[in-house]
């Protein structure tokens, strides 16, 4: 069998006379420290070079043959696929650009969409404003006069939201 220091020279030869660490640990199932014991025995004899991340069998040393080394060496190094990311990439979103003021802008808005009354009133979102309807609280008044607790059971709505909302619709009653 031949020994671990051939092997990795088989390796780098295999994959075009460049490897790296890595590599040649993955291929050989061995240790990456392991690889790289070997590797730093082969540089210090003077076997292989390191460049650019990757180990490059040098010619003319002794265990490789010249031939072989100098036409796989002199090859194009071969082109890594690109990795491909887990997540989608964010692309930003370019703001609506308006010819009227900010402050015009929004009431063209609220105008041409027609929202709710609570919606407009209460700044609150359009779900929320279906679930207060669907318990009972269509307007401003039905929100503000409500017991706090009530309004919690009815919407089912948390202590600080049921509160928020009672505030806000008091304010701009």
């Amino acid at each position: 069998m031949p020994s671990t220091i051939e092997q990795v020279k088989e390796v780098i030869l295999k994959r075009g006379g460049r490897a790296s660490k890595h590599q040649i640990a993955r291929e050989l199932k061995i240790s990456s420290d392991y690889a790289g014991l070997v590797l730093g025995e082969l540089k210090r004899k003077e076997e292989v070079a390191f460049s650019g991340g990757l180990y490059v069998l040098t010619p003319g040393k002794r265990g490789v043959n010249p031939e072989k080394t100098e036409e796989i060496v002199t090859a194009p190094a071969e082109k890594r696929p690109a990795r491909r990311s887990r997540r989608p990439k964010r692309t930003k979103k370019a703001p609506k650009e308006s010819k009227l003021p900010t402050g015009q802008a929004k009431i063209q808005k609220v105008e041409k969409n027609q929202p709710q009354p609570l919606v407009a009133a209460l700044g609150i979102s359009k779900s929320l404003t279906r679930t207060l309807e669907k318990a009972g609280y269509a307007t401003i008044e039905s929100i503000a006069e409500a017991p706090i607790n009530k309004l919690m059971a009815d919407a089912k709505l948390k202590l600080s939201a049921a509160a928020r909302l009672i505030n806000q619709a008091r304010k701009t009653k």
